[in-house]
């Protein structure tokens, strides 16, 4: 079987954009497709009208809920501008399906995607289930092929982890994920050989942070195996995939041509592993081969530790280090202190330990939530602040010790990354989410360029008279360096 694997981490990797005011990255690779999107107006459906608008493609969005498909379609108008969607009230399992895709044909004058996503998760509605799951996709891809034949096109049927592994705890819907895999690769192999013009794939991504997975953690949604749910929670863990995340897999699904009959898997892995592979690769391309080194690590273990053995065995030395991995997630507070602040404090002091005859420069990556107190993250709050409250103490302890590491901080505002994109939801804020609306005023729709603070980030590294400095930089594009009251000291 042709199935590929797709490993990403937490978050995405590609900017998103909130609210009608906020500059939209636009490919538009798929300027002049027409998209039909099944389950399009919440979690992964919406992530993937998204992820086709910003590419160019018009995007009819289908879904039961009628009042949230039209709420989700003239956000995206707004956002993306007038005449790219078409919102539809249907049931997939009825014959309103087949009248939505005249719909669309009417309406955009041709269809050329299809995505077929609606599904739901609840062991003790089972036939419902597989009416949505299984039928409803081999129904739509029957439709798909019949309003597409004369000018060829793509349909991706959404399965899932479980359309390629056996999960006990929900057989009926291992079915029904097992039936949508199956059945893509025989019709996708039927179409080649008869010729017809539109290619089958499959997307089987792991556990995604959507309303479906949220509600089927429960009693309700497990039926008959009640009293497994935390087994269920155990197996699949605590960390899942951002619909924008698995989104932008699926694009590739959609984009290579060279692709039919493909399973792509997207499975998460709590460090980044084939990102960092991928972008070390990019930029030896860019600069030279033998200027990277990729290191699958968990700053939390001893990987760390033994990262630094391998870059001073792989490059001989070790001069500059900038701690900058974190996470921002209330909920998960402890994870936070672990990543944001305890692996700086253990990240300097490897650096000074592989540093120390030679010397070398330390760069801790703060906020400018570490100069000042933020109320919807506490904790987080309370981990920058540690993390320039200890960078300026041991660089006050370096220079009474004559240790020739210098150790400074980077206070950016408001940067446009993957931490960013996913911080402000219920689940990362938990009881402080609420206050969102205060969360947006008092940060604005304005956001920095990663690029911007690494140049500023530069003059911490450079400038050698530096040591123990706090560079704030703010969405202006100002850098300032902070002054404090004098360290006491013995």
């Amino acid at each position: 079987m042709n199935t590929e694997s797709f490993n990403v981490g937490i978050g995405s990797t590609t900017p998103t954009a909130r609210g009608g005011q906020v500059k939209v990255e636009c490919s538009m690779s798929l300027s002049g497709s027409t998209a039909l999107v099944t389950g399009a107006a919440q979690g992964l459906g919406a992530a993937l009208v998204d992820a086709l608008l910003r590419r160019g493609a018009k995007v009819a969005l289908l879904d039961i809920l009628e009042e949230e498909v039209k709420s989700k379609a003239a956000e995206l108008e707004e956002l993306y501008g007038a005449g790219r969607t078409l919102a539809i009230h249907c049931d997939v399992t009825s014959t309103d399906f087949e009248k939505s895709f005249e719909k669309v044909k009417e309406h955009f004058g041709s269809l050329t995607i299809v995505i077929n996503n609606a599904g739901i998760l609840n062991e003790q509605e089972w036939e419902k289930m597989i009416s949505i799951n299984l039928l409803a996709v081999v129904n739509g891809t029957e439709l798909a092929v019949k309003h597409m034949e004369k000018d060829s096109g793509v349909v991706v049927n959404v399965s899932s982890i479980l359309g390629l592994e056996a999960f006990s705890l929900c057989p009926v819907y291992t079915a029904s994920k097992y039936g949508v895999l199956g059945f893509s690769r025989a019709r996708a192999a039927l179409n080649k050989k008869r010729g017809v013009k539109v290619r089958v794939n499959v997307l089987c991504p792991s556990v995604t942070d959507t309303p479906m997975i949220q509600t089927a953690f429960t009693a309700e949604g497990l039926a008959s195996t009640p009293k497994n749910v935390p087994i269920f929670k155990q197996f699949f863990g605590d960390e899942k995939l951002e619909p924008r995340t698995v989104a932008e897999a699926c694009m590739r699904l959609v984009e290579d041509k060279s692709l039919n009959g493909s399973a792509l898997k997207v499975a998460l892995l709590d460090i980044l592993e084939e990102e960092v592979k991928s972008k070390a690769a990019e930029l030896e391309q860019l600069y030279g081969a033998g200027r990277t080194l990729a290191i699958h690590c968990d700053v939390t273990s001893t990987d760390f530790e033994k990262s630094f053995e391998k870059v001073k065995e792989h490059f001989g030395s070790l001069t500059i280090v900038i701690n900058n991995a974190g996470i921002m997630n209330e909920q998960e507070w402890e994870k936070m202190i672990s990543i944001n602040l305890l692996a700086v404090i253990n990240g300097t002091k490897l650096a000074m330990k592989h540093m120390e005859k030679d010397g070398g420069v330390v760069v801790n990556v703060s906020s400018v939530v570490g100069l000042e107190a933020f109320s919807f993250c506490p904790v987080y709050t309370a981990s920058k602040h540690g993390v320039l409250g200890f960078s300026r103490a041991l660089a006050a302890l370096n220079k009474e010790q004559g240790v020739k590491v210098r150790v400074n901080v980077l206070c950016p505002s408001v940067v446009d990354t993957p931490l960013l994109q996913t911080a402000f939801t219920p689940e990362r804020l938990g009881s402080t989410f609420d206050i969102l609306p205060i969360v947006h005023q008092l940060i604005g729709d304005e956001k920095l360029e990663p690029r911007t603070v690494a140049e500023a980030c530069m003059r911490l590294v450079e400038d050698k008279s530096l040591n123990g400095s706090a560079l704030k930089v703010v969405a202006s594009m100002e850098t300032e360096l902070v002054q404090f009251p004098k360290i006491l000291s013995k």
